[in-house]
């Protein structure tokens, strides 16, 4: 993991700032409060976000915006990476945004918790301990300042903890601490269990005395077997008797109602021919009696009278209509008379009108009238005419419309007649069909009656042996009943005592498991840790003690560890405490450790990408010149590809090979690079 830029835009001190970063080891340094922790709280947030309990919103982003981001370009895995994280301030509070992440050129959106699992997949830390991510990059990468010397303050149990948690080794201790609890519940299984499988000898005695008492039921109830069958059987042959007996008696009684419906079809016979004679009678007498005389009628007589009326109605309607004529010229006359005698002034020429010119009209006119009289008392002669002739005729019409009715009368009746022949030649062919049926039904009718059946016998000894069947079924009820409780007590036993053999089997494997656990699971886990922790514990120890050693220089003090992983300080040959050590020796003691703790966990997640990487803060507190130049040895022999030094001590500028100079004007922070 290589480190290329880090862009802050409005977090805490700084407004917009890029700060770009080299291979070898670089010191950001400046005065205290300039905002060189920044930069390290701003990798941190651009790689895990917001951290629970560790880096609060209200930390990051600038007191005065509403908005504020951090983008880190960095060299992964061998992809050239960069991660950008924002922060915005709502209604009260402050959230982050959306983040993105460009691989390789390729740009994904993610939500916070997203982001993180893709950086940590990037990292290539261990699925089994991404929980513990934020611990382990704590521990190989960068610790803060505060933090450095905390783990040798730890107790000895609080210290070994957190040794089991960096390097996912707790799991032993769970385990180890589980069982307890397990063991117990398996103790109180076992005790549990042994109180039901105490009763197991009576049961089997209870067993024994039911599986007797079932022989002696089973002989009891073989006889009642056999008499029940020979009653069934009885029962079967008596009541096969009787309704043989009864078949022949239905087939009696159908037989009697078969001859009482042949002598109601009888008497049915005999008034049905009685009743067709008198039909047959009354015809033949109608017929007798109805004598017809032919009558004659002409259509074309009636047609031509009618003919003639529609000629006279025509005649007369032309006559009304030369009346009208008649009647509007004789009126034209009169106007024209009255409008003369009126008249003074021709209309047309302006001239007197003479009463000469006027007597001439007048004349004209009164001649013009007579005609009209004339002429229209001829008309009145000739519509008299007209009207003896339609009365004639019309006359004519009813005589002819009388014998029409005498013809049609004569032609309904003669169909009558024919209809009344057929019908009386019907009625001879049907007397001829009913007198045979009847002679049929005389000879049904006298067949021999026989004498009614009695079934009375054959009831009485069905009822018998049904009786005594029944009372044999309910005896072997009672019998198979005790049978089948006994049999239900025999299996229920049985299942019983097979249950309480498998709890006392259950007992023997819970036991057998308990001493498993208690004796070799655990012992065989503690032996694991401590394995795994001893293999630690030696490559640990020697980083430790080699690196202090060469940050003091000092032969009358040094250090190992215990099998806890406790400093222990011998000066002069004397155990003493860390307490009683001065302030660069202290430094140097957590810084050894701190390095040593870097190097292992390194070695020991071979996955991890992380390890081109260290970040240092504060690390020199009291140190002198001497002990800052053994820290470039040792630092060399780690062989990090990038060391980040965070330090407001100036005369770490000659450990460096790049100096950043970070200084703040105006509560704005600013870097410049050396």
């Amino acid at each position: 993991m290589f480190i290329k830029s880090l862009e802050l835009r409005n977090i805490r001190s700084y407004q917009h700032q890029t700060i770009e970063f080299k291979e070898g080891t670089t010191l950001l340094s400046g005065d205290i409060g300039s905002g060189k922790t920044t930069l390290l709280l701003a990798i941190e947030f651009a790689l895990f976000g917001l951290l629970r309990g560790k880096t609060q919103p209200s930390e990051l982003l600038r007191h005065d915006c509403k908005e504020g981001s951090i983008s880190l370009h960095l060299e992964l895995a061998g992809h050239d990476v960069r991660i950008t994280r924002g922060l915005k301030r709502g209604s009260g509070a402050i959230a982050q945004t959306t983040g993105t992440l460009l691989v390789d050129g390729t740009e994904e959106s993610y939500v916070a918790t997203e982001l993180k699992a893709r950086i940590l997949e990037l990292m290539g830390y261990p699925e089994s301990l991404l929980s513990k991510s934020t611990n382990l990059f704590r521990y190989t990468v960068y610790t803060p300042q505060e933090q450095v010397k905390q783990i040798l303050h730890e107790t000895v149990d609080e210290r070994k903890d957190i040794i089991r948690n960096i390097f996912g080794i707790d799991k032993y201790k769970r385990v180890v601490e589980n069982t307890t609890p397990y063991v117990a519940d398996l103790r109180e299984r076992i005790a549990r269990n042994k109180g039901q499988t105490d009763d197991v000898k009576i049961l089997e005695e209870q067993l024994a005395s039911q599986e007797k008492e079932l022989i002696h039921l089973i002989e009891q109830k073989k006889p009642v077997q056999e008499s029940y069958e020979q009653a069934k059987e009885k029962t079967l042959v008596t009541k096969k008797v009787l309704e043989e007996k009864r078949k022949e008696q239905d087939a009696q009684k159908r037989e009697q109602l078969k001859q009482e419906l042949t002598k109601q079809r009888l008497l049915s016979e005999q008034n049905i021919i009685k009743m067709l004679e008198e039909q047959r009678i009354t015809l033949e007498k109608r017929l007798g009696e109805d004598s017809l005389k032919e009558v004659i009628f002409e259509k074309e007589k009636k047609q031509q009278v009618q003919d003639v009326l529609v000629q006279l109605s025509t005649k007369r309607s032309l006559l009304q209509k030369k009346y009208g004529e008649l009647d509007a010229r004789r009126r034209q006359s009169q106007e024209l008379q009255q409008q003369i005698l009126d008249l003074t002034t021709c209309p047309t020429c302006q001239q007197d009108v003479g009463s000469d010119h006027k007597t001439h009209i007048r004349t004209q006119q009164e001649q013009i009238i007579l005609a009209v009289e004339k002429k229209r008392a001829e008309y009145d002669l000739l519509a008299e005419k007209i009207t003896e002739k339609e009365e004639h005729l019309q006359k004519r019409l009813k005589e002819l419309d009388g014998e029409e009715r005498q013809y049609l009368l004569f032609l309904e009746r003669k169909k009558q007649q024919e209809q009344d022949r057929k019908s009386l030649l019907h009625l001879k062919e049907q007397i001829v069909q009913k007198k045979e049926s009847l002679m049929e039904l005389e000879k049904e009718q006298h067949q021999e009656q026989k004498k009614p059946l009695d079934t009375r016998l054959e009831e009485d000894a069905y009822e018998k042996a049904r009786v005594q069947e029944q009372q044999l079924a309910l005896t072997l009820r009672e019998q198979t009943t005790k049978e089948q409780g006994a049999q239900q007590l025999i299996a229920q036993l049985k299942r019983t005592i097979e249950e309480k053999k498998q709890i006392a089997i259950q007992i023997a494997k819970l036991t057998s498991l308990r001493t498993w656990v208690q004796e070799l699971f655990v012992p065989l886990v503690k032996t694991i840790e401590k394995r795994v922790l001893l293999q630690i514990y030696q490559e640990f120890n020697n980083h430790f003690t080699q690196w202090f050693s060469q940050l003091m220089d000092d032969e009358s003090l040094s250090v190992r560890l215990d099998e806890d992983f406790t400093p222990l300080v011998e000066q002069h040959g004397y155990d003493t405490n860390v307490n009683n050590l001065s302030g660069g020796e202290k430094t140097s003691l957590a810084l050894a450790y701190r390095l040593a703790l870097n190097k292992v966990l390194n070695d020991y997640f071979s996955s991890l990408h992380t390890k081109g990487l260290l970040i240092l803060d504060e690390p020199t507190d009291g140190f002198s010149s001497q002990q800052l130049d053994k820290l470039r040895d040792v630092l060399d022999q780690i062989g990090v590809k990038q060391v980040i030094i965070v330090s407001h001590e100036q005369k770490l500028e000659s450990v460096a090979e790049h100096l950043i100079h970070v200084f703040k004007e105006h509560q704005v922070s600013r870097i410049v690079h050396s």
